[in-house]
């Protein structure tokens, strides 16, 4: 116990000392948020209402030989909506917010271009959809680079997100595991 406190006591101004940015993150999707679910004796026609933008805060602490830890809460709208050959016609709508938390590595001594991969885990929540389980986690990966300018960095890049289970299956409809977003990150 006294060996422990004695290591905290000793890093702690190493910890303190490092860089935290904040900031905002926003982008595009790239992939759908909804599949439909093939199923025999079952006509309908299926259109997901697509977000055309995902927005939200980062937090980013920079550790020593070019590591760093992100935590992000972003937001999108999504939808969908699906029609029988009854003419019945159901449209759905909610939001999604994804918590993804990834460790990054920046890759070279360049100082005001660096590329960077990115790593980490992420739980997702679907609201406003009545679903028996809407909250999920998956794995995150993303790359991209990182362009330092007075006052704050730009950061654009890809991410993918593979969730390990659905958070939405409703008749005929599911969530996709796979989502693929582009996003660019403003820190300060």
């Amino acid at each position: 116990m006294r060996l422990a406190l004695a290591v905290l006591a000793a890093a702690a101004p190493a910890l303190f000392a490092q860089n935290i940015s904040v900031g905002f993150r926003g982008g595009i999707p790239f992939t759908d948020a909804f599949d439909q679910v093939q199923s025999s004796g079952v006509s309908s026609l299926f259109k997901n209402k697509p977000s055309w933008w995902i927005f939200g805060a980062t937090l980013e602490v920079r550790l020593p030989a070019g590591f760093g830890v992100t935590f992000d809460a972003l937001y999108n709208r999504l939808g969908y909506e699906t029609a029988s050959s009854a003419n019945l016609t159901q449209r759905f709508s909610g939001g999604q917010w994804e918590f993804p938390a990834m460790l990054r590595y920046r890759i070279g001594p360049q100082p005001l271009i660096k590329p960077f991969m990115a790593a980490g885990g992420s739980f997702n929540k679907i609201t406003g959809i009545r679903t028996p389980s809407s909250s999920v986690t998956g794995a995150v990966f993303g790359g991209g680079v990182e362009i330092k300018v007075p006052f704050m960095r730009i950061a654009p890049e890809v991410r993918v997100t593979r969730r390990l289970s659905e958070n939405v299956t409703l008749g005929s409809v599911r969530s996709n595991l796979t989502q693929a977003v582009f996003l660019v990150g403003l820190t300060f």
